[in-house]
């Protein structure tokens, strides 16, 4: 570390910052050579008060800020690196790009001047300081902050739909979902906000995603107001039978077949099917009792679910193009299905 940045640090803690780590040893520059690494050591002991580790971890008060240091929190992260597996290798086996800029001369790579995360965590949480985001299912995440705004990408890990009641470290404005498929932004009136943390239950199809923001409304957005987080569907019906499949001749596929279901291409035993690359399309006539749009959920939308695609699909319902799908959830969404009649086209390819 430079002199010039030690001294950068010191003044942040000084006005109320919190260090956690060791004092730096020398300066990676060889300007003023050898007086900055004397310079650097001088200032870490004043701000570290010494320069030795102790043995457990520690903290000192310095100005308005704090320093903490000691034990496992001055143990760099290679302690937790292997060694170079090359080294156990012949000369033939080795590979030279595979050990470039990863290992030192000992073979053993260099890591970084930072603690391990427990032990970062562990001082962030006897300080008070709550985590940016957890939640009660295996979910990633990332966060962006805003001057306006607090913007969450969260995303589920599993393969099967899951309910997740998750805690963001904000409470900036009423929380919104955006989906980052289809471009929507709708509320989450669902929430609670106490100590600096904003929970909201969410609900995840198979490896779906969602932003989740929290701060002010966009203007000019066309937000969509419910409400709950996520409104219940019930299902109508599930369209059954046989379907139309048109191929491409020119590929090799036959122009038209009826499947009497949905099944993998590579297990048909026509060799136009089964070796076939290229566009399909899919064609179903069903009818849709009167009765049955009476007790569609969420608003009256209808949703067709087509479970799982390979590997993007365009719909289209009696002419109306419904967009293309390519991501679970395999859902496409029609608002105004009551103003056509009850026999229903649907094809998508």
């Amino acid at each position: 570390m430079t002199p010039e940045l030690l001294e950068k640090i010191e003044s942040l803690v000084r006005a109320g910052a919190t260090v956690v780590g060791s004092p730096p040893e020398k300066s990676p520059s060889l300007s003023n050579y050898p007086e900055c690494d004397n310079n650097l050591k001088l200032l870490a002991d004043q701000l570290w008060g010494g320069l030795d580790n102790p043995d457990h971890p520690t903290s000192r008060s310095y100005g308005e800020g704090r320093i903490y240091w000691g034990g496992a929190l001055s143990q760099s992260d290679a302690i937790n690196y292997a060694r170079d597996p090359s080294l156990e290798m012949s000369a033939k086996e080795q590979n030279p790009k595979y050990s470039e800029g990863l290992f030192g001369h000992d073979g053993t790579r260099p890591g970084t001047p930072y603690p391990d995360y427990e032990s970062t965590a562990a001082v962030l949480k006897e300080m008070g300081v709550k985590e940016n985001f957890t939640s009660t299912q295996p979910l990633r995440y990332a966060q962006l902050q805003q001057e306006e705004r607090d913007i969450f990408f969260v995303a589920s890990r599993s393969d099967q739909p899951l309910k997740a009641e998750c805690t963001f470290r904000s409470t900036r404005g009423r929380p919104q979902l955006w989906d980052p498929v289809t471009g929507k932004i709708r509320s989450l009136p669902d929430y609670q906000k106490s100590g600096g943390i904003t929970i909201i239950p969410l609900e995840f199809e198979a490896y779906q995603s969602f932003f989740v923001v929290l701060g002010e409304e966009m203007v000019g957005k066309d937000i969509e107001y419910t409400a709950c987080n996520f409104p219940s569907r019930t299902a109508l019906m599930e369209l059954k039978g046989p379907w139309t499949l048109a191929f491409d001749p020119l590929w090799g596929g036959p122009e038209k077949i009826e499947f009497m279901h949905l099944e993998d291409w590579s297990k048909r035993d026509e060799e136009g099917i089964r070796y076939y690359s290229g566009i399909a399309s899919y064609q179903k006539k069903f009818y849709l009792e009167p009765e049955l749009l009476n007790e569609s959920g969420e608003m009256g939308k209808i949703f067709l679910n087509l479970g799982e695609i390979h590997d993007m699909g365009r719909v289209i319902l009696n002419g109306v193009d419904l967009g293309t799908i390519w991501t679970a959830p395999w859902i496409v969404i029609q608002k105004s299905l009551l103003c056509f009649p009850p026999d229903y086209w649907v094809r998508y390819y």
